[in-house]
């Protein structure tokens, strides 16, 4: 009888071990840049938005804005100044100047 629940026991661990198994992360698009895992790496271990800018400011590779890439940054928790701040600059609005176009008159 106690050969029997020493096996058992020992069945029951293996089978609990087994069913361990490590869950693996959300599916990135294939077109992802390496930028673009840096970015997912740190938005998924809870790195601060400033600090990330920082990363996105300093990196010399491109960013994949592609809107499967955009929006698996999006669902990993990027804010609207991470996914602003990975598009080059030739796609942003301009930004104007009111002084400049309208300059006050002098009295």
């Amino acid at each position: 009888m106690r050969m029997i629940a020493v096996i058992l026991a020992v069945f029951l661990a293996g089978v609990n071990a087994l069913a361990q198994v490590a869950v693996p992360p959300p599916p990135q698009p294939a077109s992802d840049s390496q930028s673009n895992a840096t970015v997912l790496k740190l938005l998924r271990t809870g790195v601060s938005e400033r600090a990330i800018l920082h990363v996105i400011s300093a990196a010399t590779g491109t960013f994949d804005t592609s809107p499967d890439a955009l929006a698996a940054l999006k669902q990993a928790g990027a804010s609207e100044a991470e996914l602003s701040a990975q598009c080059p600059q030739t796609h942003r609005p301009p930004v104007h100047n009111q002084t400049a176009a309208h300059p006050s008159p002098i009295p």
